[in-house]
This record gives C-alpha cells, structure tokens and sequence, in this order.
C-alpha cells in the first residue's frame, strides 16, 4: 500500500512538472510579419499584390495562418514614404517589400535596418542602394533590369509600326533616379539607331500631361515610350488617352500597363517577377540575408500589342511583327 501510494503521488508531480511543457508545446506559432510600402493604393496595386500572394502560397505560407501582410500606401505622395517607412518597422515587420527603387532609396532615407526586397529597379548599384548584383552587401536585394538593351528593342518595334519614325517622345518621372538614368540611356539608344529624343519628363502628384502631349504635338513627335513605375502607372489611362488623341503610337515597359489602352509594350513580365518576389522573402524568413542573395535580372519578357488601340490610330500591323506577339489585345 505504502509503494502504491509514493508510485502515485510520483506520478501526480512528474504530471505536474510536464503539464506546463505540454502546454507550451501545444501553443500556435505566431505569424511571421511581411510590410508593404506602396506608392499608389491598395486597388492600384492589386493585380502585383495578388501575384505576391501567390507566390507566398507556392512557398507554402498561408496568409492569415503564419504569415501577416501589413501595408501602407503614400496615395501618390512621395513625402510620404518616409513616414509610412517608418511605421512598418514599429509594426515589428521582418522584411519590406518596396515596389521599386524609389521607394526602396525612400525606406533607406529613413534608416529602415530590416531586410528590404525591391521588386523593380533601373539600376540599384548606380543610386547606391546594393554594392553589386552578384553580392548586394546590405539590407537590400530584389530585382533589377537591364534598361539599354530593352529600350533598344522598344524602339526598334516602334520603327516597324512607323518606317519612316525619326522622333520619339520620352515620358517619365524626373523624381525616379532610376528612371531619369533609364531616360539617358534610352537616348543612348536611339542615337544608335538615327532616332531623335524628346524629353518629357513628368512629376507628382499632379503630373501635368496635357501639357506634355502639346509639346509633343509641336515637336512633331511621331510616338512616345512610356517609362514604367508608379507614377506613370497610376496615369496611365490619361497617357494613353491623350497618345490616341493627339494620334501617337505608344510602347509601355511591361504589360501590366496595357489594360489602360497602350498600343505596345515589351519588357519583363511585372506578374511573375512580383510572384517571384515572394521566394526572397520565404528565404529571408528562413533566416538567409539579403546581403548575399543577388538581385535577379528579370528571364521572362512579353510582347503584347492592342490591335484595337491599331484600329483607332488607323495603323495596319505587318504580318511579321504580329507573329512576334506574345498576346494580342483586340
């Protein structure tokens, strides 16, 4: 009796001493922290951000179970960014995602320390956010492109639609360090091909296009490219408008741009490189810095022409570059 009584009274300590450990174990693990620093809003940015999702999901993270989103947006103001930069980090985010390089350089003004991921960017090592792309050897990483090249193509595909084209307009965002030295080497670019540049540099959050397309009109601009970022993506519907009115064929940089009526664009599929973002960041959240994961050149381009935007211009698309398309808009 008296052995039967100490097994028992062993038994009820040992429950006691383990309960707690039970307890614990059982306990849900708490969800890992993302931020979103846009500029635009959160409807804006939806078709990117539901890429991203994707792409968390592909790596499988479940929003809501173990991993959180928080997002703010500047609405079109720059100034902003800093500010809302800064309240993702008292949010205890564990990396950022900066849509692009403005932003990204916006977040480092403000001397955000976490892991940043920039999902678009000109050129990262030239505004001094990465060391290099093979080994960035900061906070920062993400994705960036090659902008001689493509502005190239553009113009090249652009001389297919008008033979006899001489004189490009350039539009972009003179705020965008990124961009502005995009612009450069658009320039660069059509002075290899006997093309002539018109600048058409814009700012928010107001941009004055009307003005801009006069201008254009005057210089007897024969088509205009469309640098893309945010600001240019938040109006696009404006450009392309004012492009069908005053009779210019536009190229965009990416096809995200095009439900707003362009005529072409050519780059990298902006979709699928947000959704490859996502694998940054599930290797950042296991524990990888970004200091030594490279930013990535963008593998998949698109050529996507809108044969109804053709039609209202009154331009008559060769059999040849038609076969070139990736998708066609009718």
């Amino acid at each position: 009796m008296q052995t039967d009584r100490r097994v028992f009274v062993a038994g009820l300590v040992f429950g006691v001493l383990i309960a707690p450990c039970s307890s614990w174990a059982q306990q849900p693990t708490k969800p890992r922290r993302i931020g979103w620093l846009g500029f635009t809003s959160l409807p804006e940015a939806k078709e990117v951000i539901d890429s991203f999702r994707h792409g968390l999901r592909e790596h499988g993270w479940n929003e809501g179970a173990d991993v959180v989103i928080e997002f703010r947006f500047a609405h079109g103001t720059p100034d902003r960014l800093p500010k809302l930069a800064r309240e993702l980090v008292r949010a205890k985010v564990e990396v950022m995602i900066t849509p692009t390089e403005t932003i990204a350089i916006a977040a480092k003004q403000a001397g955000v320390m976490i892991p940043i991921v920039i999902g678009s960017s000109a050129d990262p090592v030239a505004t001094g956010l990465i060391e290099s792309l093979a080994r960035p050897g900061g906070n920062i990483t993400g994705f960036s492109m090659s902008a001689t090249v493509l502005a190239g193509k553009r113009l090249e595909l652009l001389r297919e639609v008008s033979p006899t084209l001489s004189r490009v307009a350039v539009i972009w965002n003179e705020e965008d360090r990124g961009k502005t030295r995009e612009f450069s080497e658009t320039k660069m670019a059509a002075r290899s091909l006997g093309v002539t540049v018109q600048a058409l540099p814009i700012r928010g959050p107001d941009p004055a296009l009307k003005l801009a397309f006069l201008s254009a009109r005057t210089e007897r601009t024969q088509a205009v490219i469309v640098l893309g970022e945010t600001l240019t993506f938040r109006h696009r519907r404006e450009i392309s408008a004012l492009a069908k009115e005053n009779r210019v064929p536009t190229i965009w940089e990416g096809n995200i741009f095009m439900d707003a009526g362009g005529l072409m664009s050519y780059g990298p599929d902006i979709l699928d490189k947000f959704r490859r973002v996502a694998g940054y960041v599930d290797k950042i959240l296991k524990g990888r810095r970004p200091a030594d994961l490279p930013v990535e050149q963008p593998t998949k381009f698109e050529f996507v022409v809108n044969l109804s935007t053709a039609r209202i211009l009154g331009l008559t698309l060769s059999p040849s570059l038609l076969l070139r398309v990736d998708r066609i808009i009718e």
